[in-house]
């Protein structure tokens, strides 16, 4: 008997996203992996732009930001981007270095990614893909 998914844990939540069971690995980040989450960022983005802060990857400062949408475009080196505001940045920005503040209506949806997106970083494993098919190792 497959247990059920738990919405209080993020990596349930993100099995959600791809239809897979419990008991299932999360699957590796790639292209096809990237445009599933990105469409589920998209159905529930709040429509309203999201205060937080956006580290720049390899530094150890962070930047007051609104996260205002999600580009359209997959960036297979930085995963989802979003479109930030901040006092000094404008543009497309990578959203796993992005942390929203507390009281964000999307913070646990983006905490969400940022979980699954980290995982590129440890030992490649092999991924069920939910429309059939096995999904490539991460590189």
């Amino acid at each position: 008997m497959t247990a059920p998914l738990s919405w209080n844990s993020p990596a349930d939540r993100v099995r959600a996203v791809f239809g897979l069971p419990a008991e299932a690995p999360l699957p590796p980040v790639h292209a096809e992996t990237l445009i599933v989450f990105r469409q589920h960022l998209a159905d529930l983005w709040p429509g309203s732009p999201q205060p937080g802060m956006y580290c720049e990857p390899g530094r150890f400062q962070s930047t007051a930001i609104l996260l205002c949408g999600i580009c359209e475009a997959i960036d297979d080196t930085r995963g989802v981007c979003g479109l930030l505001a901040g006092e000094s940045l404008d543009g497309e920005y990578p959203l796993a270095a992005v942390t929203l503040d507390a009281d964000a209506e999307w913070k646990e949806t983006l905490d969400d990614y940022r979980l699954w997106y980290g995982q590129r970083l440890v030992e490649p494993t092999m991924g069920t893909d939910p429309r059939g098919g096995s999904f490539p190792a991460a590189s």
